[in-house]
């Protein structure tokens, strides 16, 4: 980890750090809780033009096509996902397990607006499998949307964050978070609390 060499305050928590090495200022916010999502800005790591630890159905009866871009918000890129048909899930792989409350979130856009449905499933003990859902409509400019909800004392397992489509033709992806406590982070923030900016 590199050291820091200044950290200059901006405005609503967030932070400019200074590296001292390259002259460029990065956007930082000091994070408290962990991102479960393995791979939450959906990188490339494999170079096979599919984020890693993603579920993104591309043949069959309901494929969904999908494409990078640059532009995404904090200087990251993103990933547009279109429908063809509606019911088509892209699923983000979650580490470690939950118990309490905790915040699902996701930054995106869609030129045409619609709805589409972020969902946590996961496997609570003694119950079996639990699902977690809002269904949301979607701006034409980056916005983060999220939802809370508790586990009712229950520990989860086996954990998936899902994004579908239902009224919508593509949807912009560029992050995606699963954080314990009432509120997202608002900065992209990785596994573990590395950041991204």
């Amino acid at each position: 980890m590199k050291q820091l060499k200044k950290i200059l305050p901006v405005q609503n928590g967030y932070y400019l750090e200074d590296d001292g090495y390259d002259g460029f200022l990065s956007v930082i916010l000091p994070v408290e809780n962990d991102n479960l999502v393995l791979n939450p800005i959906m990188n490339d790591y494999n170079e096979d033009d599919k984020p890693d630890n993603w579920m993104i159905p591309d043949g069959g009866v309901n494929p969904i096509v999908y494409s990078k871009h640059e532009g995404g918000p904090f200087w990251t890129h993103f990933y547009r996902y279109c429908w063809p048909l509606a019911g088509g899930t892209i699923s983000a792989l979650v580490d470690g397990t939950i118990n309490g409350t905790y915040t699902a979130s996701i930054w995106a856009k869609s030129e045409t607006g619609g709805t589409f449905i972020i969902k946590v499933y996961y496997i609570a003990s003694m119950v079996g499998i639990r699902k977690e859902s809002i269904e949301l409509t979607a701006s034409t400019v980056w916005q983060q949307y999220s939802f809370t909800f508790n586990t009712d004392g229950f520990t989860g397992s086996s954990i998936q964050l899902e994004i579908s489509g239902t009224n919508i033709e593509c949807l912009d992806v560029a992050a995606a978070q699963l954080e314990e406590g009432q509120y997202p982070t608002t900065l992209i923030h990785g596994y573990s609390g590395e950041g991204y900016a």
